[in-house]
């Protein structure tokens, strides 16, 4: 596996993307820790993460999104509760929505049987 350590510019950024669209992982640096990231859609890169990662494939794994256009093609329903949090809180440097949906299993899980 290719492994490559860029600084954070526009072209470098376009890098890792391509990486993420092409079924990679990429790291990346949050405010307090590195990530681990990929293409939440794509199971064989979720796979790799709980590999790389040696995860326990029945815990799910979080799902790092933008803006509120993200979180519509991934849930159906918001609870009133996250939708507080999201008009107080969005756009901001961090941010967390207590948001849970049966919809997003399949995507945490690498099994078909789930």
């Amino acid at each position: 596996m290719e492994q490559k350590i860029l600084r954070a510019t526009e072209v470098n950024i376009e890098k890792a993307a391509r990486v993420i669209r092409g079924g990679g992982l990429v790291i990346f640096p949050t405010d307090t820790v590195y990530g681990l990231g990929c293409d939440a859609f794509n199971r064989e890169a979720v796979r790799k993460i709980f590999v790389v990662k040696g995860r326990d494939e029945k815990k799910s794994l979080p799902i790092l999104i933008a803006d509120k256009k993200q979180l519509k093609m991934l849930v159906s329903d918001v609870p009133p509760l996250a939708k507080e949090l999201m008009k107080k809180y969005w756009p901001a440097r961090n941010s967390t929505a207590p948001v849970r949906s049966r919809s997003l299993k399949p995507l945490n899980r690498t099994s078909s049987s789930q």
